[in-house]
């Protein structure tokens, strides 16, 4: 027979003859050529077979672009090698076992082919004489032999298809057969994930991998649902991270600082808010409390009601070099961790945080306008009751230092910037902890980025100095700290 072949190759033209030797060889090897992406399904091993449970039809020779198979030994052989092997375009997880006569371990019995009397000796197991093949039982209370569990997750929403990746698909329960392929969809508005997940499977009573999706952030909806009930409901998600720090010191409590969200428990805001300046360490966290997705100022200002979420602090986390005003406010940022996860809406969502050098250093140039808000004072020096925005610009710090009073220029610390106008336009008492946030187009969306908290500003005759810049603690500066204080 090898003669026979090697004699047809030589006397055919040399393509035609590779062609037929390739042929030949993929009947009885597992092929990997870059050109060929498809699963092969191989012949049976001897002394045993396999079913392809999510392919009921598949048999040796059988395409498929992904194939998973679970193999199985005739009674009196055992399997040497991987029984559950899996294909992806081409590439097999393991090769076919062999089925070699042998003696199965206790509790990992081979049941034999299908017959009528079987199920007597299998109960846990369905046998399906048509198909001579084996399904395992419902068991009630508890996950299913090969089978996977699924949690849900608030992300994504999983769909299960029923006949591999062309078939029909339903949302998923909670525990899937094995060989099921999932398809991941993010929940959107409030999720999102760069590309396209691959497709999930449950392989042995195991997935592959979980899809997630991530917090979208960063992002202005003015045009969300929940924000058309009122004419000033468009403000609202104007800044949708934007979170109000209040004191309980009173039966209400009171306005403390401002600060940013970063995912749905953690808040960027400054360290000097949080600071006992006569005993010289941080405040106990139980004085604080928080509220998302406000617009009003006051508490418990009822134009907020439907709208505002809020939050216990359950812990502070500031530089242990941070010591106020004694090291001129060097370190001045801080980590609140709230008791409560936020409910993510359309009008509360997090800020975006990028610790990319060079993409820090591409919007902290000088013009580049970054949002600021705040319930700070106004021009009149009255406190605003409407949460405030304005686009700042950013200032190099050697035109910052040329620009501020001298006895100011000591607070501009290595781990601030300075940014804003000397117009009239600036940021006042109550702005404290406000997040500066700079925008960048990416596929057509455009989100805010946080670089800088406000951290210190001129006062002029014990007021604001509308006039002068203010110094912002740079987020990109404080990286280690910030990846390790928040949950």
């Amino acid at each position: 027979m090898y003669g026979r072949v090697v004699h047809t190759v030589k006397t055919l033209p040399m393509e035609k003859g590779m062609k037929i030797a390739q042929q030949l060889l993929n009947c009885f090897f597992f092929i990997d050529r870059e050109d060929q992406l498809n699963c092969i399904l191989p012949a049976y091993p001897k002394n045993g077979w396999y079913v392809a449970p999510s392919k009921p039809d598949g048999k040796p020779g059988s395409v498929y672009s992904s194939i998973y198979l679970n193999v199985t030994c005739d009674r009196g052989h055992v399997a040497k090698g991987q029984t559950s092997i899996f294909c992806f375009q081409g590439n097999w997880s393991s090769p076919m076992p062999e089925c070699i006569r042998g003696k199965p371990a206790i509790g990992h019995l081979n049941p034999p082919r299908c017959d009528v009397t079987a199920t007597r000796r299998y109960p846990q197991m369905r046998c399906l004489p048509i198909m001579d093949r084996w399904r395992t039982k419902s068991l009630p209370h508890k996950k299913r032999v090969g089978h996977c569990n699924l949690n849900p997750h608030p992300s994504v929403t999983y769909y299960c298809k029923q006949d591999g990746e062309d078939g029909l698909e339903m949302e998923c329960d909670s525990i899937v057969p094995s060989g099921t392929v999932v398809r991941a969809e993010c929940r959107k508005p409030n999720y999102n994930h760069e590309g396209i997940h691959p497709f999930m499977r449950c392989i042995d009573g195991v997935f592959d991998y979980i899809a997630t999706c991530e917090i979208e952030c960063g992002i202005i909806t003015p045009q969300g649902n929940e924000l058309i009930s009122y004419a000033r409901d468009a403000l609202r998600a104007e800044v949708p991270w934007h979170v109000g720090v209040y004191r309980k010191l009173n039966e209400t409590p009171s306005y403390q600082c401002a600060g940013s969200l970063i995912s749905t428990s953690a808040i960027i805001s400054v360290a000097h808010c949080y600071w006992d300046h006569y005993e010289k360490k941080k405040k106990p966290a139980s004085n604080f409390v928080v509220a998302a997705g406000k617009l009003y100022f006051p508490w418990d200002d009822p134009r907020d009601e439907y709208n505002a979420q809020k939050r216990s602090v359950k812990s502070i986390d500031i530089p242990s070099r941070f010591h106020g005003q004694n090291a001129n406010f060097q370190g001045d940022i801080a980590i609140l961790i709230v008791d409560k996860l936020f409910e993510l809406k359309p009008y509360l969502r997090p800020v975006c945080l990028n610790f990319d050098f060079n993409f820090n250093k591409r919007q902290l140039r000088n013009g580049n306008l970054g949002k600021f808000s705040g319930w700070g004072y106004t021009e009149e020096m009255k406190q605003s009751l409407a949460l405030q925005t304005m686009d700042l610009p950013y200032v190099g710090v050697n035109e910052c230092l040329s620009l501020v009073p001298k006895d100011f220029e000591v607070l501009v610390t290595s781990d601030k910037f300075c940014a804003g106008y000397t117009n009239g336009t600036a940021v006042c008492k109550g702005d404290s902890g406000g997040g500066i946030s700079f925008p960048e187009t990416e596929r057509g969306v455009v989100r805010y980025y946080l670089r800088g908290v406000l951290s210190v500003s001129p006062s002029k005759e014990n007021n604001c100095d509308l006039n002068s810049l203010a110094a912002y603690t740079e987020v990109f500066k404080h990286r280690d700290f910030i990846e390790e204080s928040r949950e």
